[in-house]
């Protein structure tokens, strides 16, 4: 069926553009010569092109890739700056694009098994950003976009806090000599943030966490006995992000569990 016409140029090149819209689908394009007197050639080989303008169905909301997903897991928020967002609805050779609030921040490849990760061009800035996603199809035709994944970038750690105390139940002996037979003394503060993770150091390692109260006051005891000796008592916070603090001022604590020698027996004077 004819659908448009146009004339060669002095160049021998042409361009010619259907004078209606073809029908979604595959068509077989053919074009004719005809000459001055009115002589049309046979037709040229097909060309085969499809048309398609049918958008893909709008993705479901994407999510946060665990690896990504720092501190606190399925919180949503991360100090990941750039941070992978991954679905599995996407049709294989399409092309996953994601939004921060609107704006495209980076581009991915649909995989064979309908699954994709993409992860922004540039860092997101710190605060809450609704990442979005749509696929477009090979003829161009882009998706509505997804819901909003609601994803908190946050990369501030918290203020270091101040030197921790040796609680007094586990002060034994003279009171605040900070001398101690209780090998796992239970160390306090009052300035976390609820819901922080306090750490305790012993000489620069790990071992202890506790979760600070909702007053801000946090309790945390060594995992293991300490060993006898002084060491050097310290504290960070870590907020839900992932973000730690540097360490508190050291809190000296001598741990001494050995018992004196047996007296020799005494003498009345």
């Amino acid at each position: 069926t004819e659908v448009g016409t146009a004339t060669v140029q002095p160049d021998g090149s042409y361009s010619v553009t259907p004078d209606a819209a073809l029908p979604e689908g595959t068509s077989d394009l053919t074009v004719t010569f005809t000459d001055p007197s009115g002589n049309e050639s046979v037709p040229s080989p097909a060309l085969n092109v499809t048309v398609d303008e049918t958008a893909p169905v709008a993705p479901v909301a994407p999510t946060l890739d665990p690896a990504s997903d720092t501190g606190t897991p399925g919180d949503g928020i991360t100090s990941d700056t750039t941070p992978t967002i991954t679905g599995t609805d996407g049709t294989a050779g399409e092309t996953v694009t994601l939004y921060a609030d609107g704006t495209e921040v980076g581009t991915a490849t649909v995989q064979p098994d309908g699954s994709y990760s993409v992860t922004p061009d540039a860092a997101l800035p710190e605060g809450t950003s609704d990442l979005t996603v749509t696929f477009t199809d090979p003829s161009g035709n882009e998706s509505d976009p997804s819901p909003a994944l609601n994803v908190t970038v946050d990369e501030t750690a918290p203020a270091t806090p101040a030197a921790p105390a040796l609680d007094p139940a586990s002060d034994t002996g003279t009171p605040g000599d900070g001398i101690t037979s209780d090998t796992t003394p239970t160390i306090t503060g009052t300035d976390g943030t609820p819901g922080e993770t306090v750490t305790l150091y012993a000489d620069g390692t790990e071992v202890g966490t506790a979760t600070v109260e909702p007053d801000g006051s946090y309790s945390v005891t060594p995992d293991a006995p300490l060993a006898e000796g002084t060491p050097d008592l310290t504290v960070t916070f870590t907020d839900p992000s992932g973000n730690e603090s540097t360490p508190s001022p050291a809190l000296n604590v001598t741990i001494d569990e050995t018992v004196p020698v047996t007296p020799a027996a005494p003498t009345l004077d």
